[in-house]
């Protein structure tokens, strides 16, 4: 229903994984919360390096989900030192989990 009135996702996920959008008082910052709502370690595809506020690293590419895991994104234009990809661990393990 949403797609047939224009409204797009946020951000591409995959089922079990929901994506919003937050825009800042100024009208211009985007922040993007990624909720991962399964038992189970997710991928999703970024289209664009992001910077993850809760890790403080730059993610970019195909990353892993940790099961009920949170991501608190940026958009970042120019890559940081700092990056995670699809090699490393899952980011967005919540606290106390192994």
């Amino acid at each position: 229903m949403a797609l047939m009135a224009g409204a797009r996702p946020v951000l591409e996920t995959v089922p079990g994984v929901e994506a919003r959008q937050l825009v800042g008082a100024d009208g211009k910052t985007r922040i993007f919360i990624v909720i991962n709502h399964e038992p189970v370690e997710q991928v999703l595809q970024l289209p664009w390096p992001a910077y993850e506020h809760l890790t403080g690293l730059t993610l970019t590419g195909k990353l892993k989900l940790a099961p009920y895991g949170v991501l608190v994104l940026t958009r970042q234009e120019q890559k940081a030192e700092a990056t995670m990809g699809s090699s490393d661990t899952a980011p967005g393990t919540p606290p106390g989990a192994p």
